[in-house]
């Protein structure tokens, strides 16, 4: 045990252990006034840092992945744009200005927008004074563009046996032209996959044989790769005779049908119709014309607001995935640039 300056020995330990038991005593007969006095040493900006950061995580627009507000901690940032302050004006005003982030984040307050971060990594950190969900909105939609045009379907297959009946042959035949006119449909590519399992391998030239009329029957729409040499049938390690579609009509293999009907007398009839049909153009004026272009221009118009309905719908989800309020939804620019098309393309259907 150590000693004193006055020679005695000091009594360290056991005047700790005399303020242990001291200070439990005081915490089981007063724990307000212990969490009172607890409460009081935090310091008065941290709690309000905290309040605001809080606020921050509430506001910020679901499934992004951005800074947004008291999130950006930086002491000054380079503000680059700016949502117009014009109620009529939903664009974007470009500036550059280097601010303080305090008075940023009370610039964008005042407005009730957000304080967004673009570049953290630049020397001064660039931001933009928008809504966080418009913004993830935009974001959102950029990246939809981008990976629609970038990216390339899945490859579909279709599955068959050299003995299938030809309703099953027209469905599947179907479901290759719907493929191929999807959304993604000139990027699509489908494989036509004829399957030889134990015995049904004596057969392949009736599996040959079905892969040639399959390439017939969607030559309007798909084209097999190597057909123009004639390579177009492959075989995979376990017999299995494979074709590779694309997207377009086979133009050269067209001809060639054509050809083939001509030959065996099955176009005649349909060739003098078509003299008489050209010959009755002839006669018959432009207003003539223009009524016989009117029920395809209906039809046309009514896939027009068919497909336009669908963007409507997709929009407004989009929306509200970003955390816009349903309110606010037909505010929004995207939502009354539809809501005018579709307006005007109802006008047009109506005059006809």
């Amino acid at each position: 045990m150590a000693r004193s300056r006055n020679g005695s020995r000091a009594s360290t330990p056991l005047i700790g252990g005399i303020f242990a038991v001291a200070a439990v005593a005081i915490f089981d007969a007063c724990p307000s006034f212990v969490s009172t006095v607890l409460r009081s040493s935090v310091s008065t900006p941290l709690v309000a840092r905290g309040a605001a950061r809080g606020m921050a995580e509430k506001k910020k627009a679901p499934n992004v992945d951005f800074k947004i507000n008291d999130e950006i901690r930086c002491s000054e940032v380079r503000l680059i744009a700016e949502l117009s302050d014009d109620p009529n004006e939903k664009e974007m005003k470009e500036m550059n200005e280097v601010l303080q982030t305090k008075d940023a984040l009370s610039r964008a307050s005042a407005r009730g927008l957000d304080l967004i971060m673009i570049n953290e990594d630049a020397e001064i950190p660039i931001v933009k004074i928008v809504g966080a969900g418009k913004y993830a909105y935009d974001q959102k939609k950029k990246d939809k563009a981008m990976t629609a045009k970038g990216k390339a379907p899945k490859m579909k297959e279709v599955k068959m046996s050299y003995v299938i009946g030809d309703h099953d042959m027209q469905t599947h035949i179907r479901k290759i032209e719907k493929w191929f006119q999807g959304p993604q449909g000139s990027k699509q590519q489908v494989q036509i996959k004829i399957v030889m399992k134990g015995r049904t391998r004596m057969f392949e030239n009736q599996a040959r044989e079905l892969i040639e009329r399959v390439r017939k029957d969607v030559a309007p729409f798909g084209k097999a790769a190597g057909g123009e040499t004639g390579n177009y049938v492959k075989k995979d390690g376990r017999g299995d005779l494979l074709m590779l579609l694309s997207h377009g009509s086979d133009i050269k293999l067209l001809k060639e049908i054509k050809a083939e009907a001509e030959q065996a007398g099955l176009l005649d009839d349909d060739e003098e119709e078509e003299e008489e049909e050209e010959e009755d153009e002839d006669d018959e004026g432009d207003a003539d014309e223009e009524e016989e272009a009117g029920p395809p221009a209906d039809a046309s118009l009514l896939q027009e607001m068919k497909e336009l309905e669908a963007e409507f719908e997709e929009t407004k989800q989009d929306l509200l995935d970003c955390g816009i309020k349903p309110g606010q939804i037909a505010s929004q620019e995207e939502m009354r640039d539809l809501n005018s098309r579709m307006s005007a393309l109802k006008t047009k259907i109506a005059a006809r």
